[in-house]
């Protein structure tokens, strides 16, 4: 047998796997390990549901399905909304729907855009105005909340400051926002003014196009040439008439 150092990885596995069958043979008990036995799972102690209290259960149900008008789904599908700042919720329950749409048709008519590409840009830019006009509103409010209930535990000279103190969070969180709106809106503008004069610059390449056309269709006609018309090469000499003079 080789010793163990000239042996290749596979010789020394096999010879590994003799010596173990050998031991395994030769000392049976061995290789025998105890086996634990699997615990029994644990009885259910939960007493049973009686008919009664199902029946109750399945009546309160019926009764915490939530709103049933379109009015109140309407409402309660902003629960969870706080400012309508960022998200898909543009207009709240209690904006101005008319002054939306007019703000609307202003930015409409000041851009004019046309097909898919621009009337997307000018509805961000619309969706981002109305968002940033928001922003005073709620500020006020924060401000107009705070100092109604620190306005009997603060001094006047202080009241300002404890009311920003109290609020300073919440007040630069909208201030976090309205930078991020108005980047929003800077890149919406520039893309939109992109796209408006690449389609301008088509537009008039195209009616110069459409011009050269129409002259070459249409017939050449010749000038008509006067009579009294000279030549356009050559020399033109022309005689003074001298008045005859009578002999006395």
């Amino acid at each position: 047998m080789k010793p163990t150092y000239l042996m290749t990885r596979k010789e020394r596995r096999e010879a590994q796997n003799r010596q173990n069958t050998r031991e395994q043979q030769t000392n049976p008990a061995t290789d025998s390990t105890p086996t634990t036995p699997a615990p029994e799972p644990a009885a259910d102690t939960k007493p049973p549901v009686s008919a009664a209290k199902i029946a109750a259960n399945q009546a309160n149900a019926l009764h915490s399905t939530g709103p049933k008008s379109d009015a109140g789904k309407r409402a309660s599908s902003h629960n969870a909304v706080k400012t309508a700042l960022t998200g898909q919720t543009i207009l709240l329950p209690t904006d101005d729907v008319a002054s939306y749409q007019n703000l609307g048709r202003e930015f409409v008519a000041r851009h004019q855009p046309v097909g898919f590409e621009e009337e997307s840009l000018v509805q961000c830019l619309i969706d981002t105005e109305w968002r940033l006009l928001r922003i005073p509103s709620q500020e006020s409010s924060i401000l107009a909340v705070g100092r109604h209930l620190l306005a009997d535990t603060v001094p006047d000279h202080l009241l300002e400051a404890e009311v920003y103190l109290k609020y300073e969070r919440s007040l630069k969180n909208l201030h976090i926002h309205e930078n991020r709106l108005r980047r929003y809106r800077a890149t919406d503008l520039k893309s939109l003014q992109t796209l408006q004069t690449a389609r301008q610059e088509r537009e008039m390449l195209l009616k110069k196009a459409q011009q050269m056309n129409q002259a070459k269709q249409q017939p050449s006609q010749p000038q008509p040439q006067q009579e009294d018309q000279q030549p356009a090469v050559g020399f033109v000499f022309e005689t003074a008439e001298q008045p005859l003079k009578m002999a006395v």
